[in-house]
């Protein structure tokens, strides 16, 4: 149950990094639509097709065991590589070039995604104008 919050509070907060101004809770949907849609629907027919040749739910749970346990290595191998290839490259991000060409401007006439369809829409100023005490 721990790890299950642990997941579900990382993931959420990766998407509020990452999303653009509105698009926070079609993202988040799209997060959980991921993991409980298909990630769990694959999960069970994946599951199912190797209980059944192996005709056992021990050796299935073995299986995916051994899949979780290569796949943690694997990620693990890969951060460590890429911490020693900054390290030693002195690796840094720039950004694009029409980013550092429109750097300090804003356009006047960009809307955030879906404008004006409520409180979701982006525009956290607004919340709570339209509530009358």
């Amino acid at each position: 149950v721990f790890t299950f919050a642990l997941l579900q509070v990382a993931s959420a907060n990766f998407v509020k990094d990452n999303a653009p101004p509105g698009a926070l809770a079609t993202l988040t949907g799209i997060t959980g639509g991921a993991h409980f849609g298909f990630g769990k629907g694959v999960g069970g027919l994946v599951g199912g097709v190797i209980r059944e040749v192996t005709k056992s739910t021990k050796m299935a749970f073995y299986y995916f065991g051994l899949f979780s346990f290569a796949c943690g290595g694997a990620y693990g191998v890969v951060v460590n590589v890429l911490k020693i290839f900054r390290k030693t490259k002195n690796f840094k991000t720039f950004p694009m070039e029409a980013d550092r060409k429109d750097e300090g401007k804003e356009d006047e006439n960009a809307e955030p995604f879906l404008a004006g369809r409520g409180i979701g829409d982006g525009n956290r100023e607004e919340v709570g104008k339209n509530i009358k005490p």
